[in-house]
């Protein structure tokens, strides 16, 4: 699922952890806040992590991010008020649609870890 923010760039599901919350339950909770999605079945420890500097207000700010891989077994996905925009992508679509070099690093590492785990569902 790829998500999109008005003047923004396209992406996928992210967000801030929140106290006593653990890395794995920030992304089940952001990804049900930003598409809607509850019924969601992880890729055992199948997690891939970004790490990227952008400059904001003439500061540089360095970003870890970790992504986990899962299957939507049931629901329809929404947009959030936050985005303008989410769709569904195949994956030759959304390598052409995400604008960062490092989120198309992180989606193509997702393809071969399905592909290595779960060869049926590519």
């Amino acid at each position: 699922m790829l998500r999109h923010r008005d003047g923004g760039h396209w992406g996928f599901p992210k967000g801030r952890i929140e106290p006593r919350e653990t890395e794995y339950e920030a992304a089940v909770r952001e990804a049900y806040e930003e598409t809607g999605l509850t019924d969601l079945e992880p890729l055992a420890e199948a997690r891939l992590t970004s790490r990227y500097r952008f400059v904001r207000d003439g500061r540089t700010v360095s970003k870890t991010v970790s992504y986990y891989i899962a299957r939507v077994v049931s629901g329809d996905a929404v947009t959030s008020r936050e985005h303008s925009e989410s769709r569904w992508a195949s994956l030759d679509e959304a390598m052409k649609t995400l604008g960062f070099a490092e989120t198309r690093r992180i989606l193509a590492a997702a393809a071969d870890e399905i592909a290595r785990r779960e060869p049926s569902l590519v």
